[in-house]
């Protein structure tokens, strides 16, 4: 069986490429003995231990300048394994250097890949051939779990469920009177989720103190959730409803701001039919140490090996410290090629804002109702990244 000997690094994306690509027996890892390279292998080793259980996982102590130490690393490591690559697309540049002029003299190949352009080739001796990228699909999963982390959670089958795809519908169709009466949720004080009296599932309104033209958006949207089986509504009083949601999940639609255009915007990418993988509501930690520590992205998918981070906010108060949230988040997951993009109902109230977007690489789009540009606008940002 093959093996492929790596440099350690905090990302870990092309070994999870070469895994996938040609099923090594054994991944020998080079590690510099310091406490960055080791918390890297420990985030490796349980992935490893996780993913690919049958891959054995053998980490070598070197000093990455060391010519001598490298070339005597390599040659015990040879004298174990005879068919051996190179996966030289990470990890130290001196080190990397250094063993691609090794690899001439030992008649090895070398493993390269790019994750900004999504390719990956074989040297040999000065020869160069391209690898075919289509036997590889990389999910949202790999990206997190190559790290150290680990997905929790997602509402993924929420949204594609045949209940949420007929609300959204309504949503879209009847876009000016969702955002009126979406305002009333947001900005009145009508919602009664929890406390005696209500079980997981019910959520209380009352409409008291509310205009005409308020309550009736209010109960219009009520009495679709009623007729769609989303929820069972019951007249209580006086303007007061409850709404037993069908599932516990249906109720989040309700009580979460925003998560209505989180569903849109999973399903407008859903429609594009150029994801590689597409989850919604994703919600990770980071590694284990930080497993009590959760972390949110509305929408993330893969696309052409690249992980795209989507952001939603149903407001216009939305500042830089949001865009650094997504920023961090994309970059440390998907490294500085990650797409990152914030969809919003609103342009943000700062001219700042949009100026601080474009210098990091971040797309803020708007979906104003018009449904065909927003996915128009969607499709460019993936024709560019192309």
């Amino acid at each position: 069986m093959s093996a492929v000997l790596s440099l350690i690094n905090h990302r870990n994306i092309s070994t999870i490429i070469h895994l996938k690509l040609y099923s090594p027996g054994t991944i020998y890892m080079l590690h510099s003995g310091n406490q960055e390279d080791k918390d890297d292998l420990n985030d490796l080793r349980e992935f490893m231990g996780l993913a690919y259980p049958e891959v054995s996982l053998v980490a070598r102590k070197v000093n990455m300048y060391s010519c001598e130490e490298l070339k005597k690393t390599l040659d015990a490591i040879l004298s174990e394994e005879s068919k051996l690559t190179l996966d030289l697309s990470n990890g130290n540049p001196v080190a990397a250097m250094i063993l691609h002029h090794l690899s001439n003299d030992k008649n090895l190949n070398v493993f390269v890949y790019s994750e900004r352009d999504d390719r990956a080739a074989i040297l040999h001796k000065g020869k160069c051939s391209n690898v075919d990228m289509k036997r590889v699909d990389l999910e949202i999963s790999d990206f997190i779990k190559s790290g150290g982390g680990d997905v929790l959670a997602s509402s993924t089958k929420t949204f594609m469920s045949e209940e949420i795809e007929k609300l959204l519908m309504w949503q879209i169709q009847n876009h000016d009177k969702w955002m009126r009466t979406n305002k009333t949720f947001k900005t009145k004080n009508i919602i009664r989720g929890s406390g005696s009296g209500f079980q997981e599932n019910m959520v209380g309104l009352e409409l008291k103190g509310l205009t005409n033209g308020e309550k009736k958006g209010v109960l219009e949207f009520i009495y679709f959730l009623h007729e769609s089986r989303i929820a069972k509504m019951k007249k209580t009083g006086r303007d007061v409803y409850t709404l037993d949601f069908r599932q516990s999940h249906y109720k989040q639609l309700l009580m979460v701001h925003g998560n209505w255009l989180e569903a849109l915007t999973f399903h407008a990418m859903k429609h594009l039919n150029r994801m590689d993988d597409l989850e919604s509501g994703v919600t990770f930690y980071w590694d284990e140490k930080l497993r009590k520590v959760a972390n949110e992205i509305d929408v993330m998918a893969v696309y052409k090996g690249k992980l795209v981070a989507v952001s939603c906010k149903d407001t216009s108060k939305y500042n830089v410290k949001e865009l650094n949230e997504l920023e961090v988040a994309a970059n440390r997951l998907g490294g500085e090629n990650s797409i990152k993009i914030l969809v919003s109902t609103f342009w943000p109230d700062k001219n700042l804002v949009m100026a601080r977007a474009r210098e990091m690489g971040i797309h803020i789009i708007r979906y104003d109702g018009n449904l065909e540009k927003f996915v128009k606008a969607m499709q460019d940002i993936f024709d560019k990244a192309e």
